[in-house]
């Protein structure tokens, strides 16, 4: 954490809400479409669970740790490259939105990025063992305070500070829990350097992973948003952006 100076932040007027790329949601089994891909001897079933997440329009990555290596190879096989966003639901996106909100409320003007921004550094987007192709770059991202002149257009057009909008973990583990971590990283937009940054987690359990891709998935959208909305404004109380 890195908690910005209270004068500071007191002058800031208007504020752009920047959401980061989102990783591939990872689901281990045995919460994976009502189980049915516990059933390691039916390729079909899993076809069809790989067909079914992949085709959806979340971002998602089933993470089979403990499936045998031919279905591991099919699974591989089916993955696809990072969706363009305007044919996503992107957490980042509703996560900016909500901070966008809430700051909004407490007097400053606040606007959204229609640009999602890339994780820097990152190379492969598929499926590992570890995830580390993706979590690496999020952690550089996190704690790099090396300055940026990337948002210095943004400057000129009255934005005061921008604030990255990224998530860490995300993810369905093996006892059924969503785990989530957000980040909030503050930037200058003139001098380009680090500002604050802050981040939350939460591990919260999903008793209804059976029907959560129902209805375009709305079930399972509307749950991430309630674990996850809780963590942004954590961070932006913990930035000084919204009061205690």
């Amino acid at each position: 954490q890195l908690q910005p100076d209270p004068e500071r932040v007191s002058r800031v007027r208007n504020i752009e809400f920047v959401p980061m790329e989102t990783p591939p949601l990872i689901i281990f089994p045995p919460y994976v479409a009502g189980q049915i891909a516990r059933r390691e001897e039916d390729i079909n079933a899993i076809k069809a669970v790989s067909s079914l997440l992949f085709q959806g329009q979340l971002g998602l990555l089933i993470y089979f740790s403990t499936f045998p290596g031919y279905l591991l190879r099919e699974l591989e096989s089916r993955q696809m490259d990072y969706p363009a966003p305007v044919e996503m639901w992107i957490p980042t996106v509703e996560f900016a939105r909500e901070a966008s909100r809430l700051v909004a409320a407490a007097g400053k003007a606040a606007t959204v990025s229609s640009e999602i921004q890339p994780i820097p550094g990152i190379q492969d987007r598929l499926r590992s063992l570890t995830m580390e192709n993706w979590l690496g770059p999020i952690r550089d991202w996190y704690n790099d305070e090396s300055p940026s002149a990337k948002y210095a257009g943004l400057a000129v057009k009255g934005i005061d500070l921008i604030a990255e909008v990224g998530i860490s973990n995300y993810e369905i583990g093996h006892s059924g829990y969503l785990i989530l971590q957000v980040i909030v990283k503050l930037i200058d937009p003139r001098s380009g350097q680090l500002v604050g940054r802050a981040r939350a987690f939460s591990s919260t359990d999903f008793k209804a992973m059976d029907k959560a891709f129902d209805n375009d998935a709305k079930p399972f959208k509307d749950f991430v948003l309630q674990a996850g909305n809780p963590l942004v404004l954590t961070c932006l109380r913990e930035l000084r952006l919204v009061p205690k």
